[in-house]
């Protein structure tokens, strides 16, 4: 309720970048981790150093920056790769748990339009990821 009732001074006082920064502190308190954080810390069980395991992955390993929907993306419906990379560290029971979390992980396919891309370079080849999507980074 406090950082609610900030949030509503903040706004109604049009300081856009308070207004930010307390909403970035409540989706850091809902979801129990620092923005700066892997997402991947958001999985049950999960501990930092362990993040390295679920890059193993060939596709993943490959890849200079890898998103979290990537990382989604290479384990679903693919248990027994999850457990092959994570079995050195913990539990079937563990992995289970993991695997189940990554499962109910919303993944959202958004489609776009870029206006004026004559402006885009004309060099750039947009990264090919699983399921036939195409990843393109935008920068605002």
């Amino acid at each position: 309720r406090i950082l609610q009732a900030m949030l509503d001074v903040a706004a109604d006082s049009g300081w856009l970048r308070t207004s930010l920064n307390i909403m970035h502190l409540v989706k850091m308190i809902i979801q129990g981790c620092w923005l700066k954080d892997d997402p991947l810390l958001q999985l049950p069980i999960v501990e930092p150093d362990q993040l390295h395991l679920f890059y193993l992955t060939q596709s993943l390993s490959q890849s200079d920056s890898i998103s979290f929907p990537e990382i989604l993306s290479a384990y679903t419906n693919r248990l027994d790769l999850l457990r092959k990379n994570l079995e050195s560290d913990l539990t079937e029971r563990e992995i289970q748990q993991i695997f189940k979390a990554m499962c109910h992980m919303p993944l959202l396919r958004v489609t776009h339009s870029v206006c004026g891309s004559e402006l885009l370079d004309k060099n750039y080849t947009p990264k090919q990821a699983p399921g036939g999507a195409i990843w393109v980074p935008v920068h605002a």
